[in-house]
């Protein structure tokens, strides 16, 4: 669904966007039930080739190892009482939800796989700075945005929490562009 018709259905009233679910329910009624179509779910547990997109950024890194080129940064201020240990919990269950957010890529002996990992490796990194200047928060976020992923061993997807008071905090996360789409940022934040 495109973004600007999600934006569309959501602009909808509540009377209309029921009518909207009543309608598209009858229309599946009305096919059936069938799957065909269906893309079917590939063995996690062997490496999985990479797409033509993922290849190409694959190679650059190959050719450019170290580089930050492809890093996908955003940062989020948050203000107000936060619950870090829950906002942690959050990020660690979209990663969950998410595997390409766990995959890593790495070279064997047929080329380039992706490999799922079972669970997610992130970890909030944490840095209070109160007291600090706060163009302090902003240096600390570009540090982040420019630290290279090593896209064999991942994670690939970096969470960093600054505070700078009581209730103002600045959430940095970054991806690798191998994993994530301007788009699928958006569903992030």
């Amino acid at each position: 669904m495109s973004h600007e018709l999600s934006k569309r259905i959501a602009n909808l009233s509540p009377e209309k966007r029921a009518e909207l679910l009543r309608k598209m329910a009858a229309q599946k009624a009305a096919s059936g039930n069938s799957t065909q179509g269906l893309i079917p779910v590939q063995d996690r547990s062997r490496p999985l080739p990479l797409s033509f997109a993922q290849q190409r950024l694959w190679f650059i890194d190959q050719l450019q190892p170290g580089t930050s080129l492809f890093n996908v940064p955003m940062a989020v201020r948050l203000e107000g009482a936060l619950d870090v240990a829950v906002l942690e919990r959050a990020l660690r269950e979209v990663v969950r939800r998410h595997e390409v957010l766990r995959t890593t890529f790495r070279e064997d002996a047929s080329g380039p796989v992706q490999v799922v990992a079972p669970e997610p490796a992130l970890t909030l990194e944490r840095k209070d700075l109160t007291g600090s200047p706060p163009e302090e928060a902003w240096r600390l976020a570009r540090e982040a945005a420019a630290q290279p992923f090593n896209l064999a061993t991942g994670p690939l997807l970096r969470a960093l929490l600054l505070t700078s008071a009581p209730g103002e905090h600045l959430l940095v996360v970054v991806v690798h562009h191998i994993v994530s789409d301007g788009w699928s940022m958006t569903l992030l934040v």
